[in-house]
């Protein structure tokens, strides 16, 4: 079984050499624990004990062991702090450093990799290359993984050629089902998509159709919307056709991301000289992708649409509103100026002729009556003002103005989005009962 490339090779390096500490960071790692002394104690060699230290400030800092790899700075560091020799080279049987792991382990409660950790961690890794996670990815949430249980980090190889095993047993997998599942008729439909065809007219400048439904236009002009629709009109036909295909091979959408983003980002010729099971594989992703992505770059231009109109409305609304308040405002002034001058003098002029005590009430109603008459061309003049400023009051409330413009303005937005809710498919337990039902007699009465 071929290992398959996880991680860069200095990122390889990186994790498969002794940490390089800095001088704060060697005095913090490179302490031993108390639970360690009495082997510190015990140990007769002045490279077992130096050893010892330095294994220990390795796992402190990484979580894992280094084979016999230490760096001459932290060899003479702790051969400084025990007051011994600098080592040239630390002279140790491979039972004193196996010894000395286990003590290590089991100072800080982790042990080392055992074969019931394997299947552990085989089974899960099963699980991330099922959803999607790419190699690297992988191999981070492994050593993620036995951080958590406790396990002493395994090295590259072993944890390479588990992932390896995974990602290939489940390409394997993949490939069985294509080669189970699709049909030679249906082969030839795939293929079709990488033949170019003059029937594509010079417009298109004779590319694919894999070419043409590779991007959808953003644009909310309605001859875009227009071409997105009938791309995922034709992306939808395909998807049913099928659609029991990918559901057997049960990709996730990371899976679905991942084989159609090497389609969109690949050209033509490297896409045909796949193998015929990873090229079906790879086009059958991006049919499904392309056709959930299609569909929301169309519902999306609907909800913009709507939202641009309504904005559009609402500002023709607001720009009307203010150059009507000017004569609205003459208006309520030349009312308040009638008031002041007409009804307030006649008012008090009535008060003063009630507090006439010397005068019947004949003379009384005689002066209040000349009083009224005399004001009657005001009083008229009043009622008008009064007409007029309730019925700009009662239009401001109802907002009638708004929903006249927004209906003036429903044209541009039906030549955009009346062909995306004719072909609109919802749920109908995720709507409402009546929004479903208009939805529905719209497309029965196609618009």
């Amino acid at each position: 079984m071929s290992v398959i490339r996880i991680l860069h090779p200095l990122e390889i390096r990186e994790y498969e050499t002794p940490p390089l500490f800095d001088s704060f960071n060697r005095k913090k790692f490179l302490t031993l624990p108390a639970a360690l002394g009495s082997l510190l104690e015990t140990s007769r060699h002045p490279s077992s004990k130096i050893a010892l230290i330095v294994q220990c400030g390795y796992f402190r800092a990484c979580h894992r062991f280094f084979s016999s790899q230490f760096r001459a700075d932290d060899l003479a560091f702790v051969a400084a702090r025990l007051d011994l020799p600098k080592p040239e080279v630390l002279e140790l049987s491979k039972q004193t450093l196996l010894r000395q792991r286990e003590a290590i382990a089991e100072c800080f409660g982790a042990r080392q990799f055992q074969p019931t950790d394997r299947q552990t961690l085989t089974d899960e890794i099963a699980g991330w290359v099922r959803n999607g996670w790419r190699p690297s990815e992988v191999f981070r949430q492994s050593v993620n993984r036995c951080r958590a249980l406790r396990i002493v980090l395994p090295n590259y190889n072993l944890l390479a050629t588990l992932i390896s095993e995974q990602v290939n047993r489940r390409k394997a997998e993949l490939n069985r089902i294509i080669n189970e599942s699709v049909t030679a008729e249906q082969k030839l439909l795939l293929d079709k998509l990488l033949t170019k065809s003059s029937a594509a007219g010079e417009a298109a400048d004779n590319r694919s159709l894999l070419t043409l439904l590779k991007q959808p236009s953003q644009s909310l002009k309605p001859s875009d919307i227009k071409a997105n629709l009938n791309d995922w009109q034709h992306l939808q036909t395909l998807y049913q056709k099928f659609s029991p295909v990918i559901a057997k091979l049960n990709l996730s959408a990371e899976n679905l991301r991942y084989y159609a983003q090497t389609v969109l980002k690949a050209d033509l010729l490297q896409i045909a000289r796949r193998a015929d099971e990873s090229r079906y594989l790879h086009l059958l992703a991006f049919i499904a992708f392309q056709t959930f992505r299609y569909q929301d770059v169309l519902v999306d231009s609907f909800l913009q649409s709507v939202q641009t109109t309504i904005n559009s409305a609402t500002q023709t609304w607001r720009d009307k509103y203010f150059l009507e308040r000017e004569e609205k405002r003459r208006t309520f002034n030349m009312f308040l100026q009638s008031l002041q001058e007409s009804v307030l003098p006649t008012l008090a002029s009535i008060e003063e002729t009630l507090k006439i005590n010397d005068s019947n009430p004949a003379e009384k109603l005689l002066l209040i009556e000349t009083a009224m008459s005399f004001k009657e061309s005001e009083r008229r003049q009043i009622e008008q003002q009064t007409g007029l400023l309730l019925a700009e009051t009662g239009t401001a409330r109802n907002s009638g103005d708004f929903y006249d413009i927004l209906q003036k303005q429903s044209l541009k937005l039906q030549k955009r989005a009346a062909d995306i809710v004719r072909c609109l498919q919802v749920d109908k337990t995720q709507v409402q009962p009546d929004l479903f039902n208009a939805l529905q007699h719209f497309q029965r009465r196609d618009g």
